[in-house]
């Protein structure tokens, strides 16, 4: 999803998409260039100027310590996310939208700024009804809900055992998409997702160190 059409460069090969304004990589790019221009910060001095070791705890850490450029950056990177929540909930009409991934474990600084966002931005109708929460697994919330996934489509489709000792896997039932059939088929009625929930973060930020 694009913000910010001459915003900076995706991987992806576009420009300005939502993941170069709100990411860890995007606070750490703020927090460099807000240092080099001059700003003094006590992350200087928990990463002993060097600050290829920038982490989110470090951030956080500094903005409970009343750290001016940490708190600036995390509330410019909530004001992108608040911006692209409410697109996603004009869109889809969530029911609830749950705040995970690395950047969570700033929830604390960045969720006033999210939630004035989406109510300022989003209609009026979705954005009441949709509830921001903050992930209960945190940081591990991709990996988990991921984990989640897998676990129940084996135990909800599992294979049907080989009759006799054919091991031949044809007579196996395979495991079927949600709302679809053996065959791979949506049975009447179902044309298009439901979507309930939208969840922040990536997978790639969930295998972070």
């Amino acid at each position: 999803m694009t913000l910010d059409m001459d915003g900076p460069q995706c991987n992806c090969g576009n420009r300005g998409c939502w993941e170069t304004l709100v990411s860890q990589e995007a606070v750490f790019k703020r927090i460099r260039d807000a240092l080099a221009s001059g700003s003094e910060s006590k992350l200087q001095e928990y990463t002993h100027n060097d600050l290829q070791a920038l982490t989110i705890p470090l951030v956080v850490k500094a903005a409970q310590a009343s750290d001016a450029v940490a708190l600036a950056v995390l509330d410019e990177t909530a004001l992108h996310m608040g911006v692209g929540l409410a697109n996603l909930v004009n869109a889809l009409n969530p029911e609830i939208v749950v705040f995970g991934g690395i950047l969570s474990l700033a929830a604390e600084f960045m969720l006033p700024t999210i939630l004035s966002v989406i109510s300022q931005r989003a209609l009026a109708w979705p954005a009441e009804v949709a509830k921001v929460v903050v992930a209960a697994y945190g940081f591990d919330a991709c990996m988990m809900g991921g984990i989640a996934t897998v676990y129940h489509q084996i135990l909800s489709q599992p294979f049907k055992p080989a009759h006799g000792n054919n091991s031949n896997h044809s007579n196996r039932r395979p495991a079927t998409l949600p709302g679809r059939d053996a065959h791979g088929h949506s049975p009447v009625g179902i044309s298009a997702p439901s979507y309930k929930a939208i969840t922040t973060g990536t997978a790639a930020e969930a295998t972070q160190p």
